[in-house]
């Protein structure tokens, strides 16, 4: 159930079951509108038609189409938590490979669907700063999820392999935006991203080393 759990400071949350049921009903038509016919079909108007709300109530809740694209990405992770919380486990041995898995899979939807892709892509660029908090609540859900992913039925990460996790997904990140923009092959992409989620299953040492190194350098520029 599409919840806004995290209070952003944007959304309205939905509190009563019924206002839960609506908002959750409006995002899955969005995101069917968007992946059929493109950013430029995903018109509030009709949005308000499809989803049985009036545009007043469609606006209460979604000023403007970057918030509702945002909530839209909001709406997969919280999905996806959900399902990984039911039980369902990625492939993989070591939590470098479940999280390489994770985001391989992650990448192949984006693959399928390339018009939500560019459009979260496109807020997540060029949105509007009033939206920060809500790009950082959906931030904050793609990194519990890939942490509860590469968790799996194993143990807790060491912390070393924790501060891991930000650089898999930041190469997830640049990777599915210049795939999209056609400057990389979609295999150099999901070499990168393994590469860099298989980090995860280095030794402690040489992980501290490597987020140590990574702080250094990060502190000189």
């Amino acid at each position: 159930m599409f919840s806004l759990r995290h209070n952003d400071g944007v959304h309205p949350l939905p509190v009563t079951p019924a206002q839960r049921d609506r908002v959750s009903r409006i995002v899955a038509i969005a995101n069917d509108m968007l992946s059929t016919g493109g950013e430029a079909a995903l018109q509030m108007k009709a949005l308000a038609a499809r989803a049985d709300v009036s545009l007043a109530t469609l606006y209460r809740y979604f000023p403007s189409k970057d918030l509702l694209l945002v909530a839209l990405g909001v709406y997969r992770y919280e999905s996806a938590l959900a399902r990984i919380g039911a039980g369902m486990r990625t492939q993989g041995a070591t939590p470098g490979e479940r999280l390489a898995s994770l985001l391989l899979r992650e990448f192949g939807v984006a693959r399928r669907e390339p018009a939500v892709a560019a459009a979260l892509t496109r807020v997540g660029i060029h949105g509007d700063p009033e939206l920060r908090g809500a790009m950082q609540a959906m931030q904050r859900l793609h990194l519990e999820m890939a942490t509860l992913a590469a968790v799996g039925d194993g143990p807790a990460l060491t912390a070393e392999a924790a501060a891991l996790i930000p650089l898999a997904l930041s190469a997830f990140s640049d990777g599915a935006r210049a795939w999209l923009s056609g400057t990389r092959s979609a295999e150099t992409v999901r070499l990168e991203v393994a590469r860099a989620a298989l980090l995860l299953d280095l030794p402690a040492a040489e992980a501290a080393a490597i987020d140590s190194a990574a702080r250094r350098a990060a502190g000189s520029v």
